[in-house]
């Protein structure tokens, strides 16, 4: 007897609730209509874009003078960790995206599709644990989920 939901059901189903959860987490993205109304938001967004891509490995590693570190461009006080920062930042570097409000619509697209990932990683977790049910049932119920 063949363990239910089938490998293509689950697939299927998989699909579905991934691009469930990335309707959900991208619809309205700009939701304050780029006035950056969220301070921890428009914190980072203006950090990310005072930072400047480093001309060499030597130049960003070399924290004192690097031009990715928040601390030489003006930040004294910068609370958060600096790896999202330096990806939405190379990103908006490659696609020429520098206005504040196009770098904040990047970082907000970017971390919906981390989280669509996350729903990913939850349904691999739980099939790995309890099997692809437990696996579907946890990715849906993540995917429906209002605050992440």
């Amino acid at each position: 007897m063949k363990p239910f939901p089938s490998r293509v059901v689950t697939f299927g189903l998989l699909a579905a609730i991934l691009l469930l959860a990335a309707a959900l987490r991208l619809a309205g993205r700009n939701w304050d209509q780029s006035h950056l109304l969220h301070p921890d938001e428009r914190f980072l967004c203006m950090t990310t874009v005072a930072l400047d891509v480093p001309s060499s490995w030597h130049a960003y590693l070399d924290t004192a003078h690097s031009p990715l570190n928040p601390h030489n461009r003006g930040n004294r006080f910068f609370p958060y960790g600096t790896l999202p920062l330096f990806a939405i930042r190379l990103l908006s570097h490659t696609l020429s995206l520098n206005a504040l409000e196009a770098v904040c619509l990047l970082g907000r697209t970017c971390s919906a599709l981390v989280d669509v990932l996350t729903v990913l990683l939850l349904f691999l977790l739980g099939r790995r644990l309890f099997g692809r049910t437990v696996g579907l049932l946890a990715a849906f119920l993540y995917s429906i989920c209002v605050l992440p």
